[in-house]
Order: structure tokens, then sequence, then C-alpha cells
């Protein structure tokens, strides 16, 4: 797997990672099991105002993706930080980027590849 990166002069920089080991696939295990908990609803927000219900959106999606970007520079070794991601990654490609590093490090098979066979 890899992961174009741009740096803090601007430069672009390519990070790869031939084999993920458990240790990535315990991680990426954890790290869904605290997405499912993150969005399952929950009592709390009954009876929430709309502007406390808007607060409390925003913040789970904010911890969301700070997990997820905390996951990538994990299962890369730390050969980059969390800034480089926030730098070089936009917003509406975030979810396509995670989603192809778990799939990768779970060692399973993106839909489009399913549907090649």
């Amino acid at each position: 797997m890899k992961i174009t990166l741009i740096d803090e002069k601007g430069k672009s920089k390519t990070y790869k990672k031939a084999d993920a080991n458990m240790a990535d696939a315990m991680a990426v295990m954890k790290f869904q099991l605290n997405q499912k908990a993150l969005y399952t609803t929950d009592e709390k927000i009954e009876g929430m105002s709309s502007e406390d219900l808007q607060a409390y959106y925003i913040q789970r999606n904010y911890d969301s993706f700070d997990a997820g970007i905390k996951l990538i520079v994990n299962v890369f070794d730390n050969k980059f930080e969390a800034e480089d991601i926030l730098r070089s990654v936009k917003r509406k490609d975030f979810p396509d980027l995670l989603n192809s590093i778990i799939i990768d490090v779970m060692d399973g098979e993106s839909d489009e590849k399913k549907d090649d066979k």
C-alpha cells in the first residue's frame, strides 16, 4: 500500500508499506469498533436542543476524522505526521483513502476488484 503526501516544504513524497501485520489489523478492528460505537444513536441525544445536537454531530465527525488520521499514521509506522495528511488530502477524498487502507490492511478486496472477477 502507498500514500502520497505533501511535506511542510510543499514537496510531494510517497510512503509505501509492503505488508500489513497483525498489529495493523488489530488497530483497524479497534478503529472499526470505535466508529460503530461513535455512530450508534444513544439516549443522550434525546431531548437535546437543535444547537446542542448540531455541536454533538460536529464533535462526533471531528472525532471520527481524527481517529481515521491517527490510524493511517499508525499503519504507516509513523513515517509521517497527521499534519501531513491534513495538508495533503482533500476532505472529499479522505473517506476513499481511509477505506482503501483498511481494505489493504485486512487483505480484502474492493467492490471494483470483485466486479472484475
